[in-house]
């Protein structure tokens, strides 16, 4: 069942971002499965990382990836990791579906295979009314975002996102839907 915002008839949220759980999508399936969101970072220490320890952090990251350009982004994404609270929506896409959650307020945790956030309730594949979310009817604005090339990155579509979980379709959409 997909955990709600404030209103007991809506999903509410105030931003959603898009990650890429491991490269390739390795960590997809697993995430889900466990209700988690898996991270790398694995030259950060979970100290530094719950504590934020960002000039640490990026010092680390500067070294690991030899580009400040990568570093300064990867260490924003984390930020955003670290800092998202269950007001924000992560997605994600797997097995042609886009799949959503909000994360716990729990510190980032690890196990022998990555780093990761607890996620509150479950990751969902469906819209409030219980309907799979097919990519095939995921508007474009949204989809697009699955090519991102970093992990971590805003979803502009705040609104169209909303619409999409909540189930309520825009009047273009419906004036197509009518239409095939």
């Amino acid at each position: 069942m997909p955990h709600l915002g404030h209103q007991s008839d809506q999903i509410v949220f105030r931003r959603a971002f898009f990650i890429k759980l491991g490269e390739g999508g390795e960590w997809e399936a697993d995430s889900l499965k466990r209700n988690i969101m898996r991270i790398g970072w694995v030259e950060n220490s979970l100290t530094d990382i719950n504590s934020g320890n960002w000039a640490t952090i990026e010092q680390q990251l500067r070294i690991a990836r030899l580009h400040r350009r990568t570093a300064t982004r990867d260490v924003n994404a984390l930020q955003k990791i670290v800092n998202s609270t269950d007001e924000d929506v992560w997605i994600t896409f797997h097995g042609s579906r886009l799949w959503w959650c909000r994360l716990a307020s729990t510190p980032v945790e690890a196990d022998e295979i990555s780093k990761f956030r607890r996620v509150v309730g479950c990751w969902s594949d469906r819209d409030l009314l219980g309907r799979i979310l097919s990519l095939s009817d995921i508007p474009g604005s949204i989809s697009q975002v699955q090519g991102f090339r970093g992990t971590v990155c805003d979803v502009h579509e705040v609104e169209r996102l909303r619409r999409l979980l909540n189930a309520q379709p825009s009047a273009p959409y419906h004036a197509v839907t009518h239409a095939r």
